[in-house]
C-alpha cells in the first residue's frame, strides 16, 4: 500500500468512489481510496433501494439533486456502465395538516429550483392510482423526475473508471485515526501503516 497521497478518501461506497473518479478527472491522480470492508459498497451502498429524487426540503439539496441525477442520466455514455435508470416518479402521501402544510412549501420552493413537483389533493390520488387506500391520507406530492437506479451498477462504473484514472482503490483496510497537525490533515493511521498527506 502506498504511504502517501495527496488525498486519502475514506470509505468505498459511491459516494468515496465518485470523489476520486471525479477528482482523478480533474487531474488529481495521486489518490487512494481507503474501504475497510472486504468488497467496496457494502456500507450504505449496498443496503439502499437505489431511489433518485428531487424532492426535498431545502435549496442545495434540491440543486444537488439536479446535478447528480443530471450525472446519472448520462452515466452510461459517460462511465461505459448500465444503471438501470427508471423514472418512475415518487408520490408521498400526507396523512396530517402540519405535513401537507410543509410538503405544500416544500413544493413552492422545488418549483422555485426548476424541478416541476405538485402537490395532489386526495381526489387527484385516487384518480391517479385507484389502487391505493386512502382512508388516513389528506394529500400527498408527487414528481414523475423522481424514481430509481441501481446502486451496484453506479458503484461499480465509479470504481472501474477512477482506477483506469490511476486512483489506487484498496479494500480491507481501515482508517483507524486521522492525524492532524497546525490545524491541518497531516496523515491518515491505518492498521497497516500511516500514509502521509502532505
Amino acid at each position: 500500500m502506498k504511504k502517501t497521497a495527496d488525498v486519502v478518501i475514506i470509505g468505498g461506497g459511491i459516494m468515496g468512489a465518485s470523489i476520486a473518479y471525479h477528482l482523478a478527472l480533474r487531474g488529481c491522480h495521486d489518490t487512494i481510496l481507503l474501504e475497510r470492508a472486504d468488497q467496496f459498497g457494502t456500507g450504505s451502498t449496498g443496503k439502499n433501494a437505489g431511489g433518485i429524487r428531487h424532492q426535498f426540503s431545502t435549496e442545495v439539496n434540491i440543486l444537488l439533486s439536479r446535478h447528480s441525477i443530471a450525472m446519472l442520466e448520462r452515466f452510461a455514455d459517460e462511465m461505459d456502465q448500465e444503471i438501470d435508470l427508471n423514472f418512475c416518479g415518487y408520490l408521498f402521501l400526507l396523512d396530517n395538516d402540519r405535513d401537507v402544510q410543509a410538503f405544500r412549501q416544500h413544493v413552492a420552493l422545488q418549483n422555485r429550483c426548476g424541478v416541476e413537483s405538485e402537490f395532489l389533493d386526495v381526489g387527484d390520488i385516487a384518480q391517479r392510482i385507484p389502487q391505493i387506500c386512502l382512508d388516513d391520507i389528506i394529500g400527498g406530492t408527487f414528481y414523475d423526475r423522481d424514481g430509481l437506479t441501481d446502486p451496484a451498477s453506479v458503484l461499480q462504473g465509479y470504481v472501474t473508471q477512477a482506477r483506469r484514472l490511476g486512483t489506487s482503490l484498496v479494500s480491507g483496510v481501515a482508517a483507524t485515526e486521522i492525524l492532524v497537525e497546525d490545524g491541518r490533515v497531516r496523515a491518515v493511521g491505518t492498521p497497516e501503516g500511516v500514509i502521509a498527506t502532505p
